[in-house]
């Protein structure tokens, strides 16, 4: 994507990648890139026409990454003993001043998950997840 729109100027990059061993098994990687403010973002603060502005937090001259892989594993896939579940996780960074249509990152964000589906028999299933969500300090107000 590119924006020539003076002020505004801003360049973003993507690409994204999956292996798939089976419809339940794989792994996937994405990686995007913004350069410059763009031009902030407006939600719907009621479902409808009522919309409020984010402002920016690209910067010029700044370029600012994201990333995220992410993974899952279908126990049938592996295994023969009957054993039925998926195993998952992820991780994603998105560096401060990382700025698209979708979203303004004001700080360092990290975050990160493990999950697991298992079957332990045909009338006990087992079903785990955790999620960790951290951020650095913000380098500017993002609600100015």
């Amino acid at each position: 994507m590119s924006e020539n729109t003076g002020l505004a100027n801003q360049k973003a990059y993507c690409a994204d990648i999956k292996l798939r061993y089976s419809d339940t098994t794989f792994i996937e990687g994405e990686i995007s890139r913004s350069d410059g403010p763009g031009f902030g973002t407006s939600r719907s603060t009621n479902g409808g026409l009522t919309l409020s502005d984010v402002a920016t937090t690209g910067t010029h001259g700044r370029l600012a990454s994201a990333w995220r892989t992410r993974a899952q594993l279908d126990l049938e896939d592996i295994t023969q003993s009957g054993l039925k579940g998926t195993l998952g996780g992820y991780y994603q960074e998105k560096q401060a001043d990382f700025s698209t249509l979708a979203e303004q990152v004001a700080a360092d964000q990290q975050i990160w998950g493990l999950a697991a589906d298992l079957d332990i028999t045909d009338d006990l299933s087992l079903d785990l997840a955790y999620d960790d969500f951290a951020e650095a300090e913000a380098t500017h107000d993002f609600y100015d």
